[in-house]
């Protein structure tokens, strides 16, 4: 009898220890990206303290980590010292954030910029329902090396993890093309990406054109990317591979402007002039009359200018 106390009394306590070292340092699962030594990539760290009950009071406890000076794990503060978060705003629905920041933030190297965006930007956007955050200084709008407007960043806004070196990250303007509201004509969009250099081009498109355009009203051909089985570039073409359920999982437009939001979009990058789909059903490339397999180019018709 007295050996199986023991047992029980040794079980509970090693329960105790793996629960206790199992939760150590997670409290409510939040990440604090800071930058590692290098400055070239994101490290992650884990939300310290309590929790805070509100929106609010948990942005305001992440950007505070954000810019906490003290290194942790070998990760710098993507927030400078010399930059104060003056105030923060939601929207009326609590999707969308507004950061304004002194004006120190312009101070900060163009090459470094990107990266610590990054970091900022993926750590509010687990904050739950918040779904695009936006960059001030001052008490205007962040805006690129060339005066362009940054606006509202969301998840997809930056691809990737950013390489080993600096030349690895890359930023660069993807024209896309979404279903107008008829599901009849081809409405161009404009979206900024970060992504590493060795970041599939043709991939990227697609996995954009599968995420929503916040704010914009357009709506995104599809949200399951896994439907989309190869993709690769030679000699000008893409070879995309593209399950068949592709064409039931899109709704609402014409079977032309579901071809043609795909084609168009990939036909924008450089060194593509051509895309060859190979609809497959049940793992088996579909010949029928009614495939929609074949060779297209950018249709220019569909587009509403």
């Amino acid at each position: 009898m007295k050996i199986f106390k023991r047992f029980i009394l040794s079980l509970c306590f090693l329960l105790c220890i793996l629960l206790s070292g199992g939760c150590a340092g997670k409290e409510g699962g939040y990440i604090i990206y800071g930058i590692d030594s290098s400055g070239t990539s994101l490290v992650e760290n884990s939300f310290e303290g309590e929790v805070p009950s509100s929106k609010e009071e948990l942005a305001r406890s992440m950007l505070d980590q954000l810019g906490d000076n003290a290194q942790r794990r070998g990760a710098e503060a993507p927030i400078p010292a010399k930059v104060d978060v003056r105030s923060i705003e939601f929207s009326e629905d609590g999707s969308r954030m507004s950061v304004y920041f002194s004006e120190g933030y312009s101070d900060i190297p163009l090459i470094r910029e990107p990266l610590i965006r990054a970091a900022i930007v993926n750590t509010l956007l687990q904050i739950e329902g918040l779904s695009g955050v936006s960059f001030y200084v001052g008490d205007s709008v962040l805006v690129d090396a060339v005066g362009r407007t940054i606006g509202t960043m969301t998840k997809d806004s930056f691809i990737g993890n950013f390489g080993n070196s600096q030349a690895a990250l890359q930023i660069r303007d993807l024209l896309l093309y979404y279903p107008s509201s008829d599901g009849e004509r081809l409405v161009p969009y404009e979206r900024r990406v970060h992504y590493s250099s060795n970041t599939n081009l043709a991939k990227l498109v697609i996995e954009n054109l599968c995420q929503e355009p916040v704010g914009s009203g357009l709506k995104a051909i599809i949200s399951d990317s896994s439907v989309f089985l190869h993709i690769s570039t030679s000699d000008g073409i893409c070879y995309l591979d593209i399950d068949s359920s592709y064409f039931t999982k899109v709704t609402g437009v014409t079977r032309e402007v579901s071809i043609y939001t795909l084609v168009n979009s990939l036909c924008n990058l450089d060194g593509i002039s051509k895309v060859q789909i190979t609809v497959f059903r049940n793992g088996t490339p579909d010949i029928s009359e009614n495939s929609f397999s074949g060779t297209y180019e950018k249709n220019p018709k569909l587009i509403i200018e």
